[in-house]
């Protein structure tokens, strides 16, 4: 199968591994493998999960908010989800971007607040600010809209249909309540309040379930789990879903060894998320690499928010459904990235088939 993807430029990367804050328990098991628990049947209702959300996720967006937007009749109003764990929320500076954007773009919201916002970064941001500066360009006549749950530091047990504080302690991620939750709660708000389309989703995540063994090898079931009840309860059967992450298979090869003498748990994970278009339909990975970061050597400066913004911009704007074309009803052919310009991109980002040699 001919397969499309944008990667970045890299070297070898290692520390990212390290992920946030401290290493689970100094490093040690909390406890047995997790892994039957973790593969239960079974889903919670939408009721159920909303009621055990305590918008810990939104936290983050709210911080974006700038005011009450009303949604223009004109054009077409496209919503994206953003969910992930800390370079989803992202440390870039908002006095490091540039002064245009750091004001409110007139066609950009984010739902803060309990309401449709204009986007306005005050003190940090993630990927959004650029996402969003990418697409109002590629789209003159719509508006864009980001409902963003994002937490740092989260295993994928937090996003969870089947929600259960006992499973998310296993990531430490208990005290936030569901985040699956959250964003039922936002999205209900979000429809009551305004007509739109759905674009797709951006997902940051991995580094938490990359300290265990259980969970790094059931993470690709959990996540086709989530995937499957997320289009289910948006009824958005064909929803185009995008990961972000570091490898595709050759450089988790060219890379083995030190992921695995930093993390030794975490290749599964990674070789699902680099194969993440052959188990689930409309779903892409997108591959960017080495990009500048903070001291850490692990979290995104506000550099490689931009360019991690850019980039996912670039996917969505090449790698498309195939029932999906500029709105949203039909141009198969933006699958194969053809006749877009992946120089204007400035992460490095190129676009190649699973055909070409690098």
């Amino acid at each position: 199968m001919e397969r499309c993807y944008l990667i970045a430029t890299a070297g070898v990367i290692g520390l990212f591994l390290t992920g946030c804050g401290r290493p689970i328990g100094g490093g040690e098991k909390l406890q047995k493998d997790a892994s039957a628990e973790l593969l239960a049947e079974g889903e919670l209702a939408a009721s159920e999960l909303r009621a055990a959300a305590k918008g810990s996720g939104l936290r983050v967006a709210n911080l974006l908010g700038a005011g009450t937007a009303p949604i223009s009749e004109a054009g077409t109003f496209r919503v994206y989800l953003l969910m992930g764990q800390s370079n989803m929320v992202g440390l870039g500076r908002a006095r490091d971007l540039p002064a245009e954007w750091r004001e409110p773009h007139p066609r950009v919201r984010v739902w803060a607040n309990e309401e449709w916002q204009f986007m306005k970064p005050s003190r940090s941001f993630g990927p959004e600010v650029a996402f969003t500066r990418e697409l109002v360009e590629a789209f003159p006549e719509d508006t864009i809209g980001v409902i963003k749950i994002a937490v740092s530091g989260t295993g994928l047990a937090a996003w969870s249909p089947n929600y259960d504080p006992k499973l998310a302690k296993l990531t430490a991620d208990s005290i936030k309540g569901s985040l699956y939750g959250d964003l039922l709660n936002a999205v209900e708000g979000a429809r009551a309040s305004s007509d739109f389309v759905w674009g797709g989703l951006l997902w940051k995540q991995g580094g938490k379930d990359a300290r265990r063994s259980d969970l790094s090898d059931t993470y690709g079931v959990r996540f086709q789990r989530m995937v499957g009840r997320l289009r289910l309860d948006l009824d958005e059967p064909s929803l185009p879903i995008y990961v972000l992450t570091y490898f595709d298979e050759a450089g988790i090869e060219e890379n083995r060894r030190a992921i695995e003498r930093i993390r030794p748990d975490s290749i599964p994970l990674f070789q699902f998320q680099a194969q993440v278009d052959e188990f689930i339909p409309n779903c892409w990975p997108v591959f960017h690499g080495q990009l500048p970061t903070v001291i850490d050597q692990v979290h995104f400066n506000s550099e490689g928010q931009i360019k991690l913004g850019k980039l996912a911009a670039e996917a969505v704007l090449t790698l498309r459904p195939e029932s999906a074309g500029e709105d949203g009803e039909g141009d198969p052919s933006d699958e194969t990235g053809e006749g877009v310009d992946a120089g204007a991109v400035d992460s490095g980002a190129v676009v190649r088939s699973s055909s070409d040699p690098g």
